[in-house]
C-alpha cells in the first residue's frame, strides 16, 4: 500500500488535473481583465499633475486609445501614482502591444524580463524588445541593446549592444546615451587593466582592439532575421 501511495504521490499530474489548473489560469486573467479599466487605488491628491495625466490616459483607454493604456500599464508597474499592481499592468500591456502600441510591447517585455506579473522569460523580453525597436521605439532598441550586452537570451555581443545604445542615442534618448558612455568606460578601463597583468608589460602590443579580439561598435548581424536600427539583423524578424 505504501508503495502504491508513493506512486501516486510521484506520477504526473492526470490530463484532468492539468486541464483544471489551465481553466483556474483562464479565469484568473479574464477577471484581471475584466477589471483592469477599474478606478485605481490613488496614492496622490486630485490635484497632482501626474493623477490628472493618468486619469486622462485612463479615459483614453477606455475609448480603446491603445498608448493610454501602455501609459496606464507602466504606472501600475511603478507604483508612484497609483497602487502597484503588477497582474494589471500585464493585462494593460498585453492589450496594448497586441494593437500595435509599441510602448506597451517594451514594458510588456520589462514585466517578462524581471518576472512581474508572469514568470520570468528572457526570450519573449527578448523579442518584444526586437519587435517594438524594428518599428521605430527607442526604449525597445536600449533594452534589446541590454539584452545583448548581459547575454540575456541571445548570444552576449557587446558590438551589438553598443550598436543599439548608440542608435536610440542619435534619435534622442538621453537614457540610451547614459548607458552608452557607461558601458564604453567599463570597457575601456578593462582594456587597460588587461594591458597591465602580468610582470607590469602591456599586452597584446597596444593592437587597439577591445577585450576578446572585437571590433568597436558600429555593425553586425542579430539572430533570427530581420533588419537593425544601423545595420545588422533582429532576433524574431
Amino acid at each position: 500500500m505504501f508503495w502504491i501511495m508513493t506512486i501516486l504521490a510521484l506520477s504526473p499530474p492526470s490530463h484532468a488535473g492539468r486541464k483544471k489548473a489551465k481553466s483556474k489560469r483562464l479565469l484568473k486573467a479574464m477577471l484581471i481583465e475584466k477589471h483592469m479599466l477599474d478606478e485605481p487605488e490613488w496614492k496622490t491628491a486630485p490635484s497632482d499633475k501626474d493623477r490628472i495625466a493618468l486619469s486622462t490616459q485612463l479615459a483614453d483607454c477606455v475609448e480603446g486609445i491603445q498608448p493610454g493604456c501602455a501609459e496606464l500599464g507602466i504606472a501600475y508597474a511603478m507604483g508612484d501614482t497609483i497602487a502597484r499592481d503588477y497582474e494589471r499592468s500585464v493585462a494593460l500591456l498585453k492589450k496594448a502591444c497586441e494593437s500595435g502600441a509599441l510602448k506597451g510591447c517594451t514594458h510588456l517585455g520589462l514585466r517578462y524580463s524581471q518576472g512581474q506579473g508572469l514568470l520570468q522569460n528572457f526570450h519573449k523580453a527578448a523579442n518584444l524588445f526586437a519587435t517594438a525597436c524594428k518599428q521605430g521605439e527607442l526604449e525597445g532598441c536600449l533594452n534589446l541593446g541590454v539584452s545583448y550586452t548581459l547575454g540575456q537570451a541571445v548570444d552576449q555581443d557587446l558590438n551589438k549592444g553598443m550598436s543599439l545604445f548608440g542608435h536610440a542615442c542619435t534619435e534622442g534618448l538621453n537614457e540610451a546615451c547614459d548607458m552608452l558612455k557607461d558601458v564604453q568606460t567599463g570597457l575601456k578601463q578593462a582594456f587597460k587593466n588587461q594591458q597591465t597583468e602580468g610582470e607590469g608589460k602591456p599586452k597584446g602590443g597596444g593592437s587597439g582592439e577591445m577585450p576578446g579580439g572585437g571590433e568597436m561598435p558600429g555593425g553586425g548581424e542579430m539572430p533570427g532575421g530581420g533588419e537593425m536600427p544601423g545595420g545588422g539583423e533582429m532576433p524574431g524578424g
